[in-house]
């Protein structure tokens, strides 16, 4: 099967924020397509002023390990990491709340929210529809946008590269 490898590296100065996102999809369901791949690797790598703050590494292998299982993806096809980088610590506390009660709240979807120990949050989503993670993706990236920054987001926006 097909192999995909990448590498993303972000370098942020100080007072700066970020809002970078990782997503992935095991295959058309319907086309026969779901983990009908070799191998996918994806290492996201963050450093804030020179210090390495976030490495997370995330391989599939569906010939060596049965994703479908209780534990794993199960019936699940989408995939997506939101990493939201900021050095106001005193808004991590706040900004994690938002984003549960935000999820606890969106039923086609199931996702956590860690906090970064330097300031910022780490958000995992899987869903069964790209349409799904998408909806859950702009209203947890508007809602930070709104914590972190007192921007208010137009139902227009998208995040690129869904």
């Amino acid at each position: 099967g097909s192999l995909f490898s990448q590498k993303t590296k972000v370098f942020m100065d100080e007072a700066a924020v970020a809002f970078i996102l990782d997503s992935f999809t095991t295959g058309r369901v319907l086309s026969g397509e779901h983990l009908c791949f070799g191998e996918y690797r994806s290492t996201t790598e963050i450093e804030y002023c020179g210090v390495p703050i976030v490495t997370d590494k995330i391989l599939l292998r569906p010939d060596v390990i049965d994703y479908n299982d209780l534990g794993f993806l199960e019936s699940f096809t989408f995939m997506a990491v939101l990493y939201i980088v900021f050095d106001n610590q005193s808004l991590g506390k706040p900004l994690m709340n938002d984003i549960k009660n935000l999820m606890d709240g969106m039923n086609d979807i199931l996702g956590g929210v860690s906090a970064l120990p330097s300031g910022g949050v780490i958000v995992r989503i899987i869903g069964k529809a790209a349409f799904s993670v998408e909806r859950a993706l702009i209203t947890l990236w508007s809602a930070a946008r709104k914590r972190l920054l007192n921007l208010e987001s137009s139902p227009s926006s998208r995040i690129v590269g869904i």
